[in-house]
């Protein structure tokens, strides 16, 4: 049996790729020891390198086999969490590994805020990360939302507004 990837670049040519899978049940059995999963654990290299686009398989260990036999991916990926973990890139050749990159201040602000459920605060930083890095001119939902209804009450209580505006300038 063989598992099928996919890898895609985004800056150019990748000259080799490493990395690890280790398929976990979604529905978990706490009796077992999370010891036995790092057993799992298979690694892979994908040292030709890629331009663009590059598509190729692998053969799973007899573990992951077991698991995925007579699934179709859709039915293995409903079951199952990949637990694929990208190790190292070589790049400009230059070995790059996750070891070696500590997440920015707002992406690991985004993720802490996403797992406490905390949704003003992940959004916020979510739209911080994408006006700084994706597109300048982004506008968050929260922001979007306060600025069209300062527009509609601009042009329904013009009077008002201004005093509003004032008011909260003096703050």
């Amino acid at each position: 049996m063989y598992f099928k990837f996919r890898i895609k670049t985004k800056k150019g040519r990748v000259q080799q790729v490493t990395w690890g899978i280790n398929p976990k049940a979604k529905i978990n059995d706490k009796k077992k020891d999370d010891l036995y999963s790092l057993l799992d654990y298979q690694g892979y290299i994908y040292s030709s390198p890629i331009n663009n686009v590059v598509t190729g398989r692998y053969k799973a260990s007899y573990k992951q086999e077991k698991i995925a036999a007579g699934k179709s991916a859709k039915s293995f990926l409903r079951d199952y969490d990949l637990n694929l973990e990208i190790r190292k890139v070589r790049f400009k050749n230059k070995n790059i590994s996750h070891d070696d990159y500590e997440l920015p201040f707002k992406v690991r602000m985004y993720i802490e805020y996403e797992e406490k459920k905390d949704e003003n605060m992940y959004e916020y930083y979510l739209a911080d990360i994408i006006a700084d890095e994706i597109d300048a001119d982004f506008i968050s939902k929260n922001s979007y939302i306060l600025k069209k209804q300062d527009s509609i009450l601009e042009s329904k209580f013009p009077l008002e507004f201004s005093f509003y505006i004032d008011y909260y300038k003096l703050k």
